[in-house]
C-alpha cells in the first residue's frame, strides 16, 4: 500500500515476433498519463494502461 491506496493492475503488450534474432532493435517507450506508444523498430502501437492510476513514481525511497 502507498499514499494512494492499493493499485491493481496489469498491462501488457507483445511485440508480435521474437526478438532474439542477434540483431539491434530500436526500442522507445512515451508514457502521458494512462496512455502508452510502444515503438519497436519504427512500428508504433498506442495502448492504454488498465485502472485509474494515471502517474508513475520512479522513487524507490
Amino acid at each position: 500500500s502507498n499514499q494512494y491506496g492499493s493499485i491493481l493492475g496489469h498491462t501488457s503488450a507483445s511485440s508480435g515476433s521474437l526478438l532474439d534474432d542477434h540483431h539491434w532493435h530500436s526500442v522507445v517507450i512515451e508514457r502521458y498519463r494512462r496512455n502508452i506508444n510502444f515503438t519497436l523498430d519504427q512500428h508504433t502501437q498506442h495502448f492504454r494502461t488498465n485502472g485509474e492510476f494515471d502517474h508513475l513514481d520512479l522513487d524507490y525511497e
